[in-house]
């Protein structure tokens, strides 16, 4: 008998233990074990849990088993339009229209919420679907002109109505009805003045319709409220051409070459009308350095300039000469050896040659020489040296040429047979040209204090980081923009003096002060970006509505991103940066990934941000995996990897373009400049912004 008792004492300690384990399976985090137990309609289970678990699963990339969970929720909530806002958004980045068509039909069938009439004519829209997305959308537009527009349809916001003429527009255009398409689009313009794919698809229309001045200059108005999209230089160029304006196609083929966009078809035209037309190709002039006019602009002086460390800013690499010239008398050194006296207000060359360097003024070529470096060396701390025809921005839409006058000293260091140009500053005057640079001088002045802390800390930070180029840190967004004195504006200046020597610390260090355009109105988590997890670079959001409480469900991002809800990031964000859109075509991507026929595009993986960071491009050759950068790269820079988008086929099948929605501008890591900005409107120090922004730091004097 007490044999049997003990039997029964096992078995019932078998069955608890499985029982157990059936409810911890059921109760645990994704992150710690797989959700397995099938939800019944007999036994309701926590659906809070299994919201938070599917949650989990879509931020884990494991798309699949995030849509399961939420499925078994409608089991018990068939109503619950939130779930299906989820699903929906899962179905869009996964790439599955029909589905995403599915579930907008189901949630039309339990809610007059005209957005989601509004979703899935833009869904059938991009499926090519022409007629459907006419019938969706055509009685919301009908209904809104009817109605009194102020009270009747408050429930399509601003920015939905937009988009109804917009894609109504896109839609007339696609069925060649030109007269309906340019009526809805410039509706869409009316009401959005800032909305850049309405004017693309205006000048589009235009272009179609062979009125091609109207086209040239919606087409400006595009690259006005968005200058990244040099990928319109083409189409410029050849509606230019079509309009028999020779000169001006020249010009923006030229622009393609410059920016390479559809190179060898530019090459094509550039050729076909040097041939036809040859007085348009530029005879090539030798610079007359006795010819440039510096444009030299006052310096203020710095208390204890003397005492400030050194950096060394690398101004441009791999060059064989540079033409200058200096406010003042100025001497050559090679090593600590003084090899050349030279005038102000002379221009001079500098040339490296297989045999070493020499300088040239008044037709005078003299050998300096063989050593690897020298030095320009002005006698005092408030002259300066202008350097004409500065190559900036190389690889970025902003690339460019410009005249620079710069503080402090000038080295040229050997680097590969060529030298590199560097300019040796102290590190106030250098931020006296970063602040300026990077944060608008016209912003409350605690953004500006806020902005010299965060950018003083990143350079102390990274002294050396171009040390293999000779260099501490670059003149571009890789360090930060530095372009000399002619950006010096009196209140940075004010905002840079007021807190030298004050950088940010974290555990006794001077942190990595990264910093950003706008977060879009929350700060990523570094691990998420970079892999490294830092401790004073975390998520922080500065939404003012509650329901934004990242990581938002996957249904409230979309909402996110095409609205522009209030935020500290808005109040100085201005077009195209706290909330934007992009159109890029399928030759881009193509030309990007050197796939021949993009069919696809899927999201792989989220940040709790909400920014892509792994996106899956599928072409009839194959597959490739874009991370990080590389995403924000397939147009020659994506604003922010933060974005959701739609994705364009003809009736055909054939994938035509993406639409994006995007939000933010940069890594959206660490210190937001307009978010900075916008807080110091309310009334918060500097202190209190570098501190929000770089949670845990302490300020304090580093020099």
């Amino acid at each position: 008998m007490k044999f049997f008792s003990i039997i029964v004492v096992i078995l019932a300690m078998l069955i608890g233990s499985l029982i157990g384990v059936a409810y911890y399976s059921a109760i645990t985090s994704p992150v710690d074990k797989p959700i397995k137990t099938e939800l019944t309609a007999d036994i309701k289970p926590d659906l809070d849990k299994y919201r938070q678990y599917a949650k989990d699963y879509y931020y884990q990339g494991n798309y699949a088993e995030s849509k399961n969970v939420y499925k078994k929720i409608l089991i018990y909530e068939p109503d619950n339009i939130d779930i299906y806002n989820n699903l929906i958004m899962i179905a869009q980045d996964q790439g599955n229209l029909d589905e995403v068509n599915k579930y907008l039909k189901e949630v039309i069938a339990l809610t007059e919420d005209k957005s989601y009439i509004l979703d899935i004519g833009i869904n059938n829209f991009n499926q090519g679907k022409y007629s459907q997305t006419i019938a969706y959308l055509q009685p919301l537009i009908d209904d809104y002109i009817e109605s009194d527009q102020e009270d009747e349809f408050k429930e399509l916001s601003n920015r939905e109505i937009t988009l109804i003429y917009y894609y109504l527009g896109r839609t007339y255009q696609a069925l060649e009805e030109y007269e309906f398409a340019e009526d809805y689009l410039q509706k869409a313009i009316n009401l959005d003045k800032d909305f850049v794919l309405a004017y693309i698809s205006f000048a589009e229309v235009k272009s179609a319709m062979n009125d091609y001045n109207i086209a040239y200059d919606y087409y400006l108005r595009a690259r006005k409220i968005d200058p990244s999209l040099t990928y319109l230089y083409p189409e410029i160029a050849t509606l230019l051409e079509n309009n028999e304006r020779y000169r001006d196609a020249y010009h923006y083929w030229q622009r393609s070459i410059w920016y390479n966009e559809r190179v060898e078809l530019a090459r094509k035209h550039i050729t076909n009308l040097e041939k036809n037309y040859p007085e348009l190709k530029p005879e090539e002039e030798e610079m007359q350095i006795n010819d440039l006019i510096p444009d030299w602009k006052e310096i203020s002086s710095i208390p204890n300039q003397a005492e400030l460390p050194k950096l060394n800013i690398g101004l441009q690499d791999q060059i064989d000469r540079i033409i200058f010239q200096s406010s003042s008398d100025f001497v050559i050194k090679s090593a600590d050896e003084e090899i050349y006296q030279g005038k102000a207000s002379h221009n001079y060359e500098l040339i490296l040659k297989e045999t070493g360097y020499y300088i040239i003024n008044n037709d005078t070529d003299k050998f300096l020489t063989a050593n690897n470096d020298i030095r320009l060396v002005n006698p005092n701390n408030d002259d300066s040296f202008y350097i004409y025809n500065i190559n900036y921005g190389k690889g970025y839409f902003w690339h460019g040429y410009a005249d620079r006058q710069y503080r402090g000293q000038i080295k040229l260091i050997q680097y590969d047979k060529k030298f590199n140009l560097i300019n040796n500053v102290d590190i106030t005057s250098y931020l006296l040209s970063v602040v300026p640079s990077e944060i608008y001088s016209s912003w409350p002045q605690e953004s500006l204090k806020a902005q010299a802390v965060a950018a003083r800390s990143y350079s102390l930070r990274h002294i050396g980081r171009h040390q293999d180029e000779g260099y501490d840190l670059c003149s571009s967004v890789h360090c930060a923009v530095y372009k000399g004195v002619g950006v010096e504006k009196e209140a940075t200046t004010n905002a840079v003096i007021e807190t030298q020597g004050m950088a940010a610390y974290y555990d006794d260090k001077v942190i990595d002060a990264v910093f950003s355009s706008n977060s879009g109105g929350y700060t990523e988590r570094s691990g998420e970006i970079w892999l490294n997890d830092i401790g004073y670079l975390t998520g922080v959001n500065h939404m003012e509505e509650e329901k934004y409480s990242f990581p938002l469900e996957p249904g409230l991002i979309k909402e996110w991103l095409r609205e522009s809800p209030p935020s500290y990031s808005r109040i100085y964000g201005g077009a195209n940066r706290y909330r934007w859109e992009l159109v890029l075509p399928a030759y881009i991507i193509e030309s990007y990934t050197s796939f021949e026929n993009v069919t696809d595009l899927v999201v792989m993986d989220r940040t709790e941000g909400g920014s892509i960071s792994r996106l899956k491009v599928v072409s009839e050759e194959g597959e490739k995996e874009l991370t990080g950068y590389r995403i924000r790269a397939l147009d020659g820079g994506i604003r922010s990897n933060r974005f959701y988008f739609e994705k364009i086929y003809d009736p055909s099948g054939e994938l035509k373009e993406i639409v994006i929605f995007g939000g933010g501008y940069g890594h959206n890591v660490g210190f937001d400049q307009s978010g900075a900005a916008g807080m110091a409107s309310l009334g918060w120090s500097y202190q209190n912004i570098i501190e929000h922004y770089y949670p845990g730091v302490e300020i304090k004097n580093a020099y």
